[in-house]
């Protein structure tokens, strides 16, 4: 949250995620954080406008993605 994001994006129980990607709408991964890189919030400043997705690996082996979109 928020969506859209302007800044930057939180995520919940982001300690207990192993990685963390952003990947845009052609299947680029445009951010990848590692374990020791991720903290909330991500910033997001570097990035262009458009919708995204972010996907992110916990360390039980789930893997969700969640769709947001940058102004």
């Amino acid at each position: 949250y928020p969506n859209p994001v302007s800044e930057y994006i939180n995520i919940k129980n982001v300690e207990d995620a192993i990685e963390l990607k952003i990947i845009d709408m052609n299947g680029n991964e445009m951010i990848r954080l590692s374990t020791i890189e991720i903290v909330a919030p991500i910033h997001l400043q570097n990035l262009r406008p458009g919708e995204f997705f972010l996907k992110y690996q916990m360390e039980e082996g789930k893997v969700g993605v969640v769709k947001f979109i940058k102004f």
